[in-house]
């Protein structure tokens, strides 16, 4: 089918996290904060921030895994409820 080609045809850039990326991701994160009720819409926001800033196609998945790496995002989900 179409639609699975185009969907592998994906690809995305590595990226290392440096200091100048972390502190795009910290820019990008202002004012959205992916834990809560609505924290899928706050991730695309700050995806959709953090690749117009470093001028890369990066996935939702790294950055999940970042944040997941730098914080405990389960205690922020249960302290947020």
């Amino acid at each position: 089918m179409a639609v699975k080609e185009k969907q592998t045809e994906l690809s995305f850039e590595e990226i290392e996290w440096n200091v100048e990326n972390e502190i795009q991701l910290f820019f990008s994160m202002n004012g959205h904060k992916p834990v809560g009720v609505n924290k899928y819409f706050h991730m695309v926001c700050i995806w959709e921030k953090f690749r117009a800033a470093i001028h890369k196609d990066v996935s939702l998945k790294m950055i999940w895994d970042h944040l997941e790496s730098m914080y405990d995002l389960m205690a922020l989900v249960s302290i947020n409820v």
